[in-house]
């Protein structure tokens, strides 16, 4: 009985306290931007050590979010900040 009080009045005491929100995951490309003008999807694997794969995707998603911007073809693609 005693403990099923006690956890009544931690429960009663901590109803007002708000949890602590963990920091939103950062995007380890996303944050290449904000030091690096613009790269190429070579630069983004040697920087992110990802692989072709992975890096595309997430410059595609980034560039569907509108946070990047695309610039040239093939070889010669630049990915850009568009804020």
């Amino acid at each position: 009985m005693a403990r099923a009080a006690a956890r009544q009045r931690r429960s009663k005491a901590l109803s007002g306290v708000e949890k602590p929100q963990s920091p939103a995951p950062t995007d380890p490309i996303e944050a290449l931007f904000q030091t690096h003008a613009d790269l190429s999807i070579g630069e983004v694997m040697d920087l992110t050590d990802q692989s072709r794969t992975t890096a595309h995707r997430r410059l595609v998603e980034l560039v569907e979010r509108g946070i990047l911007e695309r610039r040239g073809e093939g070889k010669a693609s630049r990915y850009h900040r568009t804020r």
